[in-house]
């Protein structure tokens, strides 16, 4: 009998390991098993990227992984699924063991406590399990959350909307993880490798894709420093004769409690200027109460034109895109005269590329007279409140646009009232005039044609109409847009015979002359402004707008 059991437990213990095996066998198809037999993790964020650890590297970083994502799995519990409001996007967590792979699908917010994983490995239904809040935060303070946060450190766009991408050369970063302590962003997948050349048109534009709250620039052509001074300097920046320079940017973006961020970069390229912003005036000599068109090639930007004088002229240029030029009107006011010529150095500026252009402004003295108008007429229409009215009207509509490009073409009309209209004209533009009643003064701003009423009034060139109405000084008014800041006036109508937003042509029917406002008789106002600086429509009547050929 004892030889019979010894040779029974001689058979047992000879498949002990057998079992052992098969056991073991069975349980790791259904998990990772033990957390030491684990050789390899793989963690694929929700942006796709991967990162490995392996147990044989013997560094903390890997172990602590491994040690981290096992305990999320086997000190979990088990719930019937996934939160509806929880996204479908997931981390893929790939465990080695024995030569196997176990993928689980981990779902993680910025909400510790709202945490799971589907474990994918076993049966043909998948389980759903949520992770300890205790763990999941844990995981959450790691590199390995940062595709969870606003992490990824700015570009830098050079050249406008669709400029040239450039990335930070050395960085500093920082994201603010769930519970608001900072963690720093490992920079080497984020560094340019390569020194990058822009080939810059027009001007120096800088961008970035998330706002720095300063910004540093260093430019130099050779070992000639061109530019150090901050972002808001940079109209200071010339380029001189320079067409290849190199670019330093320093960068830093403040902790507050509005960003999820801080950190510093620099970014370094090199630059290339091909076709530097160029303007031209559309002519060289006007006379005060006139205009001047400058246009633009190579500008990309409009709002980033700046322009000066060496003599005031109480005007901001607007610059409009029309096409691939930009081109702006500038008025030289009548008040400005005061008997002699002047010489007006214009210097406009864009991204680095800064150019002077002279204009010679030919002295001209408006005539005085003055106006007889019964005292009722003035106190009625001519008052403080009636001039605000009409100025504050006047002034909003200057500044209404409707045309994205220029209407206008050819003379202007010169038979506002039919034909002989020049012989009617009392009194013309920028008289200086008194009111005999009263004393009060103002510089007209049109000329008023002296005609019956009812007669047709003309529309001086082609436009859009921005008003029809009536105002207590002009009376019945009407307003057309000629594109560029450039519009005319016709004041004192016995009818609109348009309205807001019809397009009219050179010489179209706007109206009735009448004797509606202030006024004396029957009469028309003819004005044109650029902006709300009036100007003169004479010399339109003989040449066309002088418009520079950039082409």
């Amino acid at each position: 009998m004892n030889k019979k059991l010894l040779c029974a437990l001689f058979i047992v213990l000879l498949f002990v390991p057998t079992f052992v095996a098969i056991g073991y066998y069975t349980s790791t198809k259904t998990g990772v098993g033990n957390e030491s037999d684990v050789k390899t993790l793989e963690v694929e964020d929700i942006d796709g990227v991967k990162r490995s650890f392996s147990s044989e590297e013997g560094t903390s970083l890997s172990s602590d992984m491994i040690n981290l994502f096992y305990s999320m799995i086997s000190g979990s519990s088990e719930v019937p699924a996934l939160p509806g409001a929880i996204s479908d996007k997931f981390f893929k967590v790939t465990f080695t063991s024995f030569g196997e792979q176990f993928v689980y699908q981990f779902y993680f917010t910025k909400d510790p406590s709202e945490a799971y994983y589907v474990d994918t490995t076993g049966g043909a239904e998948d389980k759903v399990y949520k992770i300890s809040a205790d763990l999941a935060s844990s995981f959450l303070s790691t590199e390995c959350a940062v595709s969870l946060y606003d992490s990824t450190p700015p570009l830098m766009i050079v050249g406008g909307e669709n400029g040239q991408t450039v990335k930070p050369s050395s960085l500093s970063w920082n994201y603010r993880t769930y519970n608001g302590e900072f963690v720093t962003l490992d920079p080497s997948e984020f560094l340019s490798t390569t020194e990058l050349t822009c080939t810059i048109d027009g001007g120096f534009d800088l961008s970035f894709t998330e706002a720095p709250d300063t910004v540093t620039l260093i430019v130099k052509s050779g070992d000639t420093e061109l530019f150090h001074d901050t972002i808001e300097h940079m109209d200071q920046l010339s380029f001189g004769d320079a067409r290849e320079f190199s670019v330093s940017v320093s960068a830093e973006w403040f902790d507050n409690s509005e960003k999820s961020f801080k950190g510093t970069a620099t970014y370094n390229f090199m630059g290339k200027l091909e076709e530097p912003a160029a303007f031209y005036l559309g002519q060289t000599t006007i006379s005060n109460g006139e205009f001047v068109v400058i246009g633009g090639k190579n500008v990309k930007n409009r709002a980033d034109i700046t322009f000066s004088s060496n003599i005031p002229i109480n005007y901001d240029p607007v610059f409009y895109q029309e096409g691939e030029f930009v081109y702006a009107l500038v008025p030289i006011r009548y008040e400005l005269e005061d008997g002699t010529d002047k010489t007006y150095t214009f210097t406009l500026g864009y991204h680095g590329v800064t150019q002077e252009m002279q204009l010679t402004v030919k002295s001209y003295a408006y005539k005085s007279s003055t106006l007889d108008i019964a005292s009722g007429v003035e106190s009625a229409t001519y008052t403080d409140a009636s001039r605000k009215e009409a100025e504050d009207a006047l002034l909003a509509l200057a500044k209404t646009e409707i045309l994205d490009t220029h209407a206008f073409s050819g003379t202007f009309f010169e038979d506002v009232v039919g034909e002989g209209s020049a012989d009617k004209i009392s009194p013309g533009f920028g008289r200086k005039i008194t009111i005999k009643s009263s004393g009060t003064t103002f510089q007209h701003t049109g000329c008023d044609y002296k005609v019956a009423n009812g007669k047709d009034v003309y529309a001086v060139n082609a436009g859009k109409v921005v008003y029809s109405g009536y105002l207590t000084i002009t009376g019945n008014i009407v307003v057309i847009d000629h594109g560029w800041g450039l519009k005319s006036w016709y004041c004192h109508l016995s009818e609109c015979t348009v309205k807001v937003g019809d397009t009219v042509e050179r010489g179209a029917i706007i109206g009735k002359t009448g004797d509606t406002g202030f006024t004396t008789t029957n009469r028309i106002h003819v004005g044109l402004t650029v902006g709300d600086v009036p100007v003169c429509i004479y010399p339109l009547f003989d040449n066309q707008i002088a418009i520079p050929d950039l082409g």
